[in-house]
């Protein structure tokens, strides 16, 4: 009996395209460009012709079959000629200082920036900062500017610090209000019930009337109630009746400064951590006669089932009118 070849009837799943593989028609891949990991079908067989390039497909030899999701970003460490960016893509980048850069497309050999110019066909400044030097380099820096939040996402890298530091420099706030912490991980805040810790705080403070008192308090939790808290509160103690004057936060014009301390954050469970900060607030009802110059110092874990990626820090009410966020890795 005769034997006719009537070629393909159905779709061959080849998985993620290889530029060393040959595909004949009706072979389908799964490939990452533009910061897209989508599916395409070949429509005629070839060898190393890449589905779509900085968006554009390829349609000589594919066709779109499934657009894919967004890929988040990634930290890729150093900028480095040789390799291939996609859309996304975070790196650092030496050139009259430790800047941070994030892909607005792919791209092979593309200098993210020359003699002080972005490269804004290809990338986008996140960050300046300044060389690194020894065993300390500076990740990130975020300015603000009425932010209603301040954060550092996508520079955490295990494999090469083993300690990171937040420093908080001179972060003024549109009005009275606490001060709330979270990590971030791959899906955004971890917003769930998984802070805990102590915290010691200290207090100075004038009651417009002649009178000036210290206080010291030891707070066991974070919040108003027992167990765990689904953020990291600053100025906000256990005791509602005495958090009027030593824990608000600063007023308008008055700077809030302090540090945080992270170890390596790719742990899954029980991420430890420390800060350490002081503010200066006041009493509104008494218009503004009452102020309180505060120092808060705590040990918190984040009971996480991911690994942490970043950290957000944002008023309760109002936002950020200026200050800096920067974050510091200390090599292994």
């Amino acid at each position: 009996m005769a034997t006719i070849d009537i070629g393909k009837i159905s779709f061959t799943q080849k998985g993620t395209w290889s530029s060393a593989t040959s595909y004949t028609a009706k072979d389908v891949v799964q490939h990452l460009d533009n910061g897209e990991f989508s599916s395409y079908v070949a429509v005629a067989a070839s060898t190393n012709q890449a589905p779509s390039t900085n968006g554009t497909i390829n349609t000589s030899y594919w066709n779109l079959m499934a657009r894919g999701n967004a890929v988040s970003s990634t930290n890729q460490g150093t900028w480095s000629s040789a390799t291939a960016y996609n859309k996304n893509d975070i790196v650092q980048y030496d050139s009259d200082g430790t800047h941070t850069f994030v892909a607005v497309q792919g791209s092979t050999n593309q200098a993210p920036q020359t003699s002080g110019v972005v490269n804004t066909t290809y990338w986008t400044k996140l960050a300046s900062g300044v060389a690194g030097s020894g065993n300390v380099d500076v990740l990130a820096s975020v300015d603000a500017s009425s932010s209603a939040s301040l954060q550092v996402d996508g520079f955490f890298n295990d494999a090469i610090y083993g300690h990171y530091k937040i420093v908080l420099q001179n972060l003024v706030f549109s009005s009275t209000t606490y001060i709330n912490m979270r990590g971030l991980d791959a899906s955004g805040e971890i917003a769930s019930a998984v802070y805990a810790g102590v915290k010691h705080v200290f207090t100075d403070y004038y009651d417009g009337a002649g009178y000036y008192f210290s206080r010291q308090e030891n707070a066991p939790i974070f919040g108003y109630t027992s167990g765990y808290d689904n953020q990291l509160q600053i100025g906000r103690s256990e005791r509602t009746s005495r958090s009027k004057y030593q824990y608000r936060t600063s007023q308008t014009g008055h700077n809030f400064n302090g540090t945080i301390e992270l170890p390596s954050a790719g742990h899954t469970n029980n991420i430890s951590g420390s800060y350490n900060i002081s503010h200066r607030g006041g009493d509104t009802a008494n218009g503004g006669s009452r102020f309180a110059g505060t120092h808060e110092d705590s040990h918190f874990q984040i009971n996480t089932t991911t690994a942490m990626t970043g950290w957000k820090v944002y008023p309760l009410t109002g936002t950020i009118t200026s200050g800096r966020m920067t974050l510091y890795g200390f090599k292994k």
